[in-house]
């Protein structure tokens, strides 16, 4: 399982986080999934025809909606997002969600 991580900036300056901090936490959120999801396309391919492919990353709002104080968790869930949409129109003709 991937968790969240999360540097909570002051609302009013969401760049007072430090850059390792930010680099840290889109880490977690992007670069983990990253692999996650390229090690299952992986497993994928290997299945038998009768197999489900299905990957399951979940999120939540933060792809979609802007919230004081979440500025690299939003930056992770945006990327991680558009890593999902992006595979799950590459893949579908091989029976990948």
């Amino acid at each position: 399982m991937i968790v969240s991580q999360g540097t909570f900036s002051p609302p009013d300056d969401p760049f007072a986080i430090s850059f390792e901090d930010f680099t840290r936490d889109t880490n977690v959120n992007i670069h983990s999934a990253f692999v996650a999801a390229q090690q299952a396309v992986a497993g994928f391919a290997q299945l038998p025809e009768s197999a489900s492919r299905t990957f399951i990353y979940t999120g939540n709002v933060l792809n979609v909606a802007i919230l004081p104080r979440f500025l690299e968790m939003g930056v992770g869930k945006s990327g991680a997002a558009h890593m999902m949409w992006a595979a799950s129109a590459a893949y579908k003709d091989r029976g990948y969600r």
